[in-house]
């Protein structure tokens, strides 16, 4: 039978500093089975009698108040009786009766199914194989009852004496309840601010901590925040000695929208989730093994990008086959589904795609830009709506959907990016394309709503552009931080610019004033994956000093931090301080250049309290022979929120 699972998640929002209520998403996980045999988030009835309510199992999840959905595909198999019952219930034990059941669908094996609440019949309709059915509780106790997405029922009772589970009486021979999830409310700290340092007082870096094996938990030594140790050097039991790093791209959604997953990438391009527990700050391989890989590792060959809305969906370019295939792969049934295969989109493609991003609530946004055949030889960039909407930019032709575009581009794509909303694509140049004859901006923003493309500079007099953008940069939801320099500040290296998407051209400086003595060579990778509609939450930086820099150690320099950017123009953000990643970026091969993968590349979880890092631990972790070079191990940095 083709089973398909629709995802049900839903996110309401605070105002400014207060908790909110969020759903986070979960496979079921089954308990007190009876005549049933759980295989991952499935229960199907192996034994008792054909037709008796004498098998069934409960989730070990349960609601105790506030909202919750429940979600899963029914099978009946082949008989012609009632198959079987789910939904949300009181009771504990097992096999449930139907009429313990508050809240359920049942399902027949003629393909009927009905409403039914403790048993009293409400509605019924038909169903085919592969229906999604889902009831969803809203905090306020309202019960609706939908078939693939669609309200099939409102019910006139409202829930309210918690706690709930999901419950499952199967009653025909092989009926089974198919990849079901439990969606439950949580309370969030959004955080706007957090309980760090957040002087300006210098503090270099005390003498390196010793480090134990993965798994190993610490603090900072200068800033006290904890520490965890994700990788080590026999992370992959057949590949030991491998180097493992956060995500190149810190655009890039490492984590999913639940906070309970993350990936990190060996060098070799292998692409590995762990499961994380934040009460026990632990993480942990999927499918674990002692030899191999050591545990679950997932087939895409570019760096993947979890969904924004469904903390079980993480989006990739498969590997093998054309290259050019986007899919999904779904945690709770560990299954990979075909999204798109780019040549459908353009005929006569070849090589691969350099990358994938998504953004917007729902329906979700994919962008991925490709044509080329290595890396900044690409020129198509194609916007992506789930909901099938697509618009295909080639950026050397300056065609958006076949017309011409608001202005020439005529340049090939080093990268893209997609703003959190999914409406604003910013599309960044090759080198090759900023100096001549070209003289592109270094970036162009792209409004999808009116699909007007705006470059980000202006020309300077010998024709040359003249900068008002620049360094590595993050977009939330319709806004942009970059680390750049002046609104109205003197100019300095520790200065990040602020603008509203919707009106590029107004900025404001985020620091001020900005520290002495003035830095020239000081860098930084920006994560906003924390970012939320309606609230200005601080921009993650993870910064790094570079070149010949003679400047005196300052605040900020090598650390982790975190910038408010909810903050009137000419005042001043809050930097808050967690931590020294103690990444030496210098490469011993061509010093004073830095080494891409020693750059201590930051990615926040979407709660805000949490980041990965990519770290050399100041070249002390053995060495890579595969890259000549020393190894970098992966490190989560527990940002700790202010206690409202």
């Amino acid at each position: 039978m083709r089973t398909i699972m629709i995802t049900t998640v839903a996110v309401t929002f605070g105002i400014c500093g207060e908790p909110s209520t969020a759903l986070a998403q979960q496979p079921v996980s089954w308990s007190n089975l009876v005549n049933a045999t759980a295989n991952g988030s499935t229960l199907q009835k192996t034994g008792g009698c054909d037709g008796c309510t004498d098998a069934g199992g409960v989730s070990q999840q349960q609601i105790q108040s506030g909202g919750a959905s429940v979600s899963f595909t029914p099978s009946v198999g082949a008989a012609a009786g009632l198959a079987l019952y789910a939904g949300f219930a009181h009771a504990t034990s097992t096999p449930p009766l139907p009429s313990e059941i508050d809240f359920a669908f049942s399902f027949w094996a003629n393909g009927g199914w009905e409403v039914r609440e403790r048993g009293v019949y409400k509605t019924d309709s038909t169903f085919t194989a592969g229906d999604t059915f889902a009831i969803n509780i809203d905090s306020g106790g309202a019960v609706t009852y939908s078939r693939n997405g669609t309200t099939v029922y409102t019910s006139t009772s409202t829930a309210g004496a918690y706690p709930y589970s999901f419950a499952a009486s199967l009653l025909g021979t092989s009926a089974a309840v198919a990849s079901a999830s439990v969606t439950t409310a949580t309370q969030t700290n959004q955080p706007t601010t957090y309980d760090a340092i957040s002087d300006r007082v210098v503090r270099t870096k005390p003498a390196l901590p010793a480090l134990g094996a993965a798994g190993y938990t610490f603090t900072d030594p200068s800033f006290s925040s904890r520490m965890l140790r994700v990788t080590d050097a026999s992370t992959r039991p057949g590949s030991t000695n491998r180097s493992y790093r956060a995500p190149s791209n810190a655009h890039l959604a490492a984590w999913n929208s639940a906070s309970t997953y993350f990936y990190i990438v060996s060098d070799d391009g292998t692409v590995i989730p762990y499961a994380f527990d934040a009460a026990q700050m632990r993480a942990t391989r999927l499918q674990p093994s002692s030899s191999g890989n050591g545990g679950l590792t997932l087939a895409f060959y570019v760096e993947p990008q979890f969904s924004v809305t469904s903390p079980n969906i993480i989006y990739g370019i498969a590997s093998g086959g054309n290259n050019r295939t986007i899919k999904q792969y779904d945690f709770t049934t560990n299954t990979y589904t075909t999204i798109l295969d780019l040549d459908s989109v353009v005929s006569g493609l070849s090589g691969f795609v350099g990358g994938i991003m998504s953004g917007a609530t729902s329906p979700e946004t994919l962008l991925v830009f490709f044509g080329g055949a290595q890396q900044d030889a690409h020129y198509y960039a194609l916007w992506y709506s789930l909901n099938g909407t697509r618009k295909l930019l080639n950026t050397v032709a300056s065609t958006l959907n076949g017309a011409t575009t608001s202005v020439t581009l005529n340049f090939h794509l080093h990268a893209t990016q997609l703003d959190k909303s999914g409406r604003f694509v910013f599309l960044y140049p090759t080198s090759a394309d900023l100096g001549s004859p070209r003289f592109a901006s270094p970036v162009y923003l792209w409004d999808t709503n009116t699909d007007a493309i705006t470059p980000l500079t202006t020309g300077g007099a010998d024709g040359s552009p003249n900068l008002v953008v620049g360094g590595h940069d993050a977009a939330g939801y319709g806004y942009w931080v970059n680390k750049d320099c002046c609104t109205a500040s003197t100019w300095d290296a520790a200065q990040w610019q602020f603008r509203p998407l919707t009106s590029v051209a107004s900025h404001k400086d985020l620091i001020a004033p900005v520290l002495s003595p003035q830095e020239v060579y000081l860098a930084d990778h920006s994560s906003w994956n924390n970012a939320q509609p309606g609230v200005l939450e601080p921009v993650i930086s993870s910064t790094y000093r570079y070149g010949d820099n003679t400047t005196a150690w300052r605040a900020w320099d090598d650390e982790l931090i975190a910038i408010q950017t909810d903050v009137a123009a000419g005042s001043g953000a809050t930097v808050w301080r967690f931590g020294h990643h103690r990444s030496d970026v210098v490469d011993e091969h061509t010093p004073p250049n830095t080494y891409f993968w020693y750059q201590p590349t930051v990615n926040v979880s979407p709660d805000g309290q949490w980041a990965l890092f990519t770290s050399n631990w100041e070249k002390t972790l053995g060495t890579n022979p595969n890259e000549g070079r020393y190894r970098q191990d992966v490190f989560v940095m527990e940002l700790r929120a202010a206690t409202p």
